[in-house]
């Protein structure tokens, strides 16, 4: 491909965190990072994406990667529609228990596949505890002893790592998965629960979403929301909502290390509650410095 520049690329169709996405020829877009992504984390995304399409799940075709003003960047498949979550809240949550049951069987889907290629989730959920900001030594033990205890080893499903509605785009053919970078393989009911705990994070904002939105109307639509989404899983795979909720305390222990702004406090609620259950007979201090 020839070479271009940031100002031939034309205004970012869509602006996140960490990339920008730009229209590029006809039919494809450029996903280009900020500065600071590696090239060996681009280039996996790429090998993943083009692996899960290649496998037939509902992903953008990929057509390798590029670098721009020292920016890397992957060239992809355009998907034209919106997110599941601007459809969401577009309909005033009126399509809540709708689109909630369709990402429950998109998710069951994607862990029908299998892989031995991507690395195993146990020990990068370890590695974030370890490093979590804030949390005493003593409360990283015992979150790293409720991750030794769950089921990691069944099967190598694979898993999304950041499975929600913002990364999956209403196409005219169907939903389509998009941001493969965090790919892993492991237990299926890990990627459940680390969606609860997203759908959740998400839903403490509900009301803000949409301007005279009715708090109690949002906390209803995101409840069904959610519902829906457990039963479109387990309608087509085997398990419980609880087996999911089980991987809640070491999932929120590694979010700490993203440091999501407004979720510190939260988090940290979630991980005292569930090592209070987990081992009601050795109290804890759980304070946080």
């Amino acid at each position: 491909m020839a070479a271009r520049s940031l100002a031939s690329l034309g205004p970012a169709l869509f602006q996140g965190l960490r990339a920008q996405v730009f229209a590029w020829d006809d039919g494809l877009v450029v996903k280009l990072y900020l500065a600071g992504r590696s090239r060996r984390a681009v280039d996996s995304e790429a090998y993943a994406t083009r692996r899960v399409h290649e496998a037939g799940l509902p992903a953008p075709a990929c057509y390798g990667t590029v670098e721009i003003a020292g920016r890397f960047g992957i060239i992809l498949q355009r998907i034209d529609g919106p997110s599941m979550a601007q459809a969401l809240l577009s309909s005033g949550w009126t399509r809540s228990a709708e689109l909630g049951h369709t990402l429950g069987e998109l998710h069951a889907k994607m862990h029908s596949v299998f892989t031995d290629e991507a690395d195993p989730l146990g020990p990068a959920i370890r590695h974030c505890i370890e490093r979590a900001p804030g949390l005493p030594p003593e409360m990283k033990e015992a979150v790293l002893r409720v991750l030794a205890a769950l089921p990691d080893g069944q099967g190598d499903s694979l898993l999304h790592g950041d499975f929600h509605p913002m990364n999956v785009l209403m196409s005219g053919n169907g939903p389509v998965v998009i941001d493969w970078d965090n790919v892993h393989r492991g237990n299926p009911l890990a990627d459940v629960g680390r969606t609860l705990l997203l759908l959740r994070s998400a839903g403490r904002h509900a009301a803000e979403l949409i301007p005279g939105a009715e708090p109690a109307q949002a906390e209803r639509g995101v409840d069904a929301f959610v519902d829906a989404y457990v039963g479109g899983y387990f309608g087509s795979r085997p398990g419980r909502k609880a087996d999911a909720e089980a991987w809640l305390v070491p999932l929120a222990t590694a979010r700490l290390i993203e440091r999501v702004p407004g979720e510190e406090e939260w988090l940290t609620g979630i991980i005292a509650d569930g090592l209070a259950k987990s081992q009601p007979e050795r109290p804890l201090a759980l304070s946080c410095s």
